[in-house]
């Protein structure tokens, strides 16, 4: 049997949609291929409690551009579609 290791959730959900297999995946990253019929739960008592998203950086430095518009992103995001 073939295994695939991988650290990226959306490579995972796209080998899952094409049919190669299961994978554990976040609701947000899945949600709209559950919806649509692409995929669906296999496992529902292997769920994982619900985790806090942190974004950080070192204290030693001041957030550049680029960071806050990060962290705005993924606060909107979370906003829109929160984690269950």
């Amino acid at each position: 049997h073939a295994s695939v290791v991988a650290n990226d959730m959306v490579i995972l959900r796209e080998l899952c949609v094409r049919g190669a297999g299961v994978a554990p995946l976040a609701h947000f990253v899945v949600a709209d291929d559950v919806v649509a019929g692409r995929l669906v739960e296999v496992l529902p008592i292997a769920a994982v409690p619900a985790a806090t998203v942190y974004v950080v950086q070192p204290a030693s430095s001041r957030a550049s551009p680029t960071a806050l518009a990060f962290r705005d992103v993924v606060t909107d995001a979370l906003k829109a579609r929160p984690l269950p």
